[in-house]
């Protein structure tokens, strides 16, 4: 089965697929992250938009919000709860749509399927001169989130995502994101620790953050 149809078969689930307390204390922190750092005159483009939930977590309105997705059974659910928004069924490393944006999402693992240097591309193609940039990748943990799409997730190491993406002329903040065995901290104390790790190799989270956000680079 192709990956789209996959995501097409989990969309109208999908977001009931992530109700636990800790996926709760990762919207927690991936909130607090992109409303600090995004303001209401940036423009976004989301890359693999699935239900739109970016949307919520970050507070965009919809003359600023632009979501791309291949599935379009995702798309179908976005449109759904956002009626507003735009929302269109295409693969992100093909996009004929010719507008730059202020800030370029992929949240989570669209990089893990596409490759760090077609983000890149996609940065550059429809990144604006100030672009912020945010992707949450899958660490190779084989956790039960994301073990559905396994077999066509590439993974890499922080060290690996940084040097890649230093070749394409980005110097990126690589950051430990939703750490295993930690479940019982609080969201305020896994932001703290997603925000202050180090980028060396820990192998102890769920996800790698690879962002220039500021809110990274003043710790």
């Amino acid at each position: 089965m192709d990956l789209d149809k996959i995501y097409d078969n989990v969309a109208k689930d999908y977001d009931n697929k992530y109700q636990s307390a800790i996926h709760k204390i990762e919207d927690y922190i991936i909130s607090h992250i992109l409303t600090s750092q995004i303001k209401s005159t940036d423009t976004v483009l989301d890359l693999g938009c699935g239900t739109g939930h970016v949307i919520t977590l970050a507070n965009l309105n919809y003359m600023q919000y632009y979501g791309v997705d291949f599935s379009q059974g995702m798309i179908d659910d976005a449109k759904s709860k956002y009626n507003n928004y735009t929302f269109v069924n295409q693969d992100i490393t093909k996009m004929d749509y010719i507008k730059y944006f202020n800030v370029i999402l992929a949240i989570y693992g669209q990089v893990n399927y596409i490759g760090i240097k077609k983000f890149c591309d996609i940065i550059q193609k429809h990144g604006s001169k100030d672009i912020k940039y945010m992707a949450v990748v899958y660490a190779k943990n084989g956790h039960e989130d994301y073990s559905y799409t396994q077999n066509y997730q590439n993974y890499f190491t922080k060290q690996e995502i940084k040097e890649s993406m230093l070749q394409e002329g980005f110097d990126a903040s690589v950051k430990d994101f939703s750490f295993n065995g930690k479940q019982e901290f609080t969201g305020q104390q896994q932001l703290e620790r997603t925000l202050f790790s180090k980028d060396k190799e820990t192998n102890n989270c769920k996800y790698y953050i690879i962002t220039n956000f500021d809110i990274f680079r003043k710790v």
